[in-house]
């Protein structure tokens, strides 16, 4: 399998001041270099994750279905590639988002990721 080249090497990273713990994002944000689309907070599955899951929003089900287009990383990653979600890290478990029209997130619903398309 390739290497995965991120659009910003992790040289060019700044700490962001925001929570720390890893979350799940595509390779559309960190590969890509897309804006996060839709967003939401799960019940994390381990002690050093934050719950957050982000993904562009164009993602098709087969392309979320394939492992390798995942990846795991910090949550100041995620915010470096789009500092607009500094505004919805707090917010709890069950929390969703998607881009606003004008920019910044809005509350939308709760879908699984393979619903992502729809956000």
């Amino acid at each position: 399998m390739p290497r995965k080249v991120p659009h910003f090497p992790d040289c060019d990273l700044r700490q962001m001041g925001v929570a720390t713990g890893a979350c799940l994002a595509t390779d559309r944000i960190v590969v890509d270099g897309c804006k996060v689309g839709y967003c939401y907070r799960e019940p994390p599955e381990s002690e050093d994750d934050s719950g957050w899951r982000f993904f562009a929003g164009d993602e098709e089900p087969a392309y979320l279905a394939d492992e390798d287009n995942l990846g795991l990383y910090e949550v100041n990653t995620i915010a470096n590639y789009d500092e607009a979600i500094i505004g919805v890290l707090d917010f709890p478990v069950g929390s969703a988002f998607r881009r606003a029209p004008l920019g910044g997130f809005e509350p939308a619903p709760l879908l699984r990721p393979d619903a992502t398309t729809q956000a």
